[in-house]
């Protein structure tokens, strides 16, 4: 195998590796930030005599950053399926 050939590949899954390395931290600090912003907001403005729904609103905070993830990680996945389709033709 020469060198030339594996390098494009290399270079293309560093390009990729990084953009996903990106994306998971940017998703991972979300899911550490906004259930405890939600959480204290939530309870400071709206329900300062009880702290379990504080807690039920940032429970559901976590599961929207999560959901959003699955439906960025499937739209990313197609839209380089699509890309790989339109270079082969």
């Amino acid at each position: 195998m020469s060198s030339s050939s594996s390098a494009a590949p290399s270079a293309l899954s560093s390009q990729v590796s990084q953009k996903t390395v990106k994306t998971l931290a940017i998703f991972t600090a979300l899911m550490v930030i906004a259930p405890l912003i939600t959480f204290y907001v939530s309870a400071y403005l709206f329900f300062a005599d009880s702290r379990q729904w504080s807690g039920l609103v940032a429970a559901l905070s976590a599961n929207v950053v999560l959901l959003s993830y699955v439906v960025y990680a499937f739209r990313e996945d197609n839209a380089l399926a699509k890309s790989d389709e339109k270079k082969d033709q």
